[in-house]
């Protein structure tokens, strides 16, 4: 196994402990979507199945209750320190098919504020574990991030959620990186990434959430090579239209980290939450 596998044989371990500690995040639980998938830069369509995680352990409460109750006020701000998790993948029956990663899960100290009409806000340092389905491309991030939620920004129930990462790069086996470089060694980096959600329940019969999604990933002062491969910004866009009955279609462009070209990725699945 080589150094780099044992890392992420690490990290999912971490995972796994954390998924299985005291969870105090009434939002956590495991999902799985089996779906179907096709892209314009695959061979085919293929079966596949999603998943996500995600959940935190209260390591510590900050909240200052003048009232001595137990209970907690709910127009006082809340504040915790947290060991959380979460992680997205995507597993197809034809790995060449697949159009997104295999792997993409964070393990993060932080600590967390939530007002009453303010949102919340969490931030802290984490480590991030990335792969494709075959583990042919792999990196890992260190590094530290900050998020900001609300619900009811614009309407009712709706939801904003924008994050904020920058870290070291250790890049494995990102055999993309590599044939780019050349005969240049294939060394750590620094890379900023942001990702924005925007969920908004339609009320309607045959649409019930449209829900918005952008991920950018930007390495700043990447060598020239890397810039020639366009390799040093990685941006995807998704449209995901959930349906009655749990099913939804997902419609992405762009490209994540691994990929050279831009893809338009059609999903059609299910969405089951498991815990």
């Amino acid at each position: 196994m080589r150094t780099s596998h044992l890392a992420f044989a690490a990290m999912i371990g971490l995972l796994v402990n954390a998924a299985h500690a005291q969870d105090t995040d009434p939002s956590a639980g495991f999902k799985l979507n089996p779906v179907v998938l096709d892209s314009n830069n695959k061979s085919g369509a293929t079966v596949g199945l999603e998943y996500q995680f995600s959940g935190k352990k209260q390591l510590l409460d900050l909240t200052t209750n003048d009232s001595g109750s137990p209970v907690v006020d709910p127009d006082v701000a809340i504040g915790t320190i947290d060991l959380a998790y979460q992680g997205s993948g995507t597993v197809a029956a034809s790995a060449s098919r697949n159009p997104m990663n295999f792997l993409d899960a964070q393990l993060s100290l932080d600590g967390s504020y939530s007002g009453p009409r303010t949102g919340s806000m969490a931030g802290g340092i984490l480590v991030k574990a990335e792969a494709d389905q075959e583990f042919q491309q792999t990196q890992t991030l260190i590094g530290g991030h900050l998020t900001y939620a609300k619900f009811s920004v614009f309407g009712q129930n709706d939801f904003f959620a924008v994050d904020i990462t920058y870290g070291r790069i250790d890049p494995g086996d990102d055999q993309n990186r590599k044939t780019a470089l050349g005969t240049t060694e294939l060394t750590a980096y620094y890379r900023w990434g942001g990702e924005v959600l925007y969920m908004y329940p339609t009320g309607w019969n045959f649409i019930e959430t449209i829900e918005l999604n952008y991920r950018i990933f930007y390495e700043p002062n990447a060598p020239t090579a890397i810039r020639a491969a366009h390799l040093e910004t990685h941006q995807l866009g998704t449209i995901r239209i959930g349906l009655p009955a749990n099913l939804f279609v997902a419609y992405s462009v762009g490209k994540l980290p691994f990929d050279v070209e831009d893809d338009h990725i059609l999903a059609l699945g299910f969405s089951y939450k498991l815990f």
